[in-house]
């Protein structure tokens, strides 16, 4: 089963997402910063997810920030990330890029999108 790890403050949106990715096929773990996030994906006696969906407007750190992370650490450069905001400028869409994310989507999600593109990233 694949995992996801979840990289939101919003508690309704990551037990939205979390349902969804369940009721989908697929295992998720809910994260409310990106500080823990990067402690767990840091801890090489933990298992990595196969997939990181997190939030650019994170307290602390930012998603930019913790892409930035995962692509700079040998361990989980190639781990497939997804960034979402609510702030859906093109300035926010190019950072995200630019930063390592493989996809970005705005808030609301659409989940039938997030769940093409998470299959898509898995495959590879």
């Amino acid at each position: 089963m694949q995992s996801v790890m979840i990289i939101e403050d919003d508690a309704d949106i990551a037990r939205l997402l979390a349902r969804h990715l369940d009721h989908h096929g697929r295992r998720s773990r809910v994260l409310s910063s990106g500080e823990e996030a990067l402690s767990i994906l840091g801890n090489q006696e933990a298992a990595l997810p196969d997939a990181v969906i997190c939030d650019l407007g994170l307290p602390g750190i930012s998603g930019i920030e913790v892409v930035e992370a995962i692509r700079a650490a040998e361990r989980t450069a190639r781990l497939p990330v997804v960034l979402m905001s609510a702030r859906c400028t093109m300035q926010d869409h190019a950072m995200a890029l630019s930063a390592g994310a493989d996809e970005f989507f705005d808030k609301p999600l659409k989940l039938k999108a997030l769940d093409e593109a998470l299959t898509r990233l898995l495959a590879t």
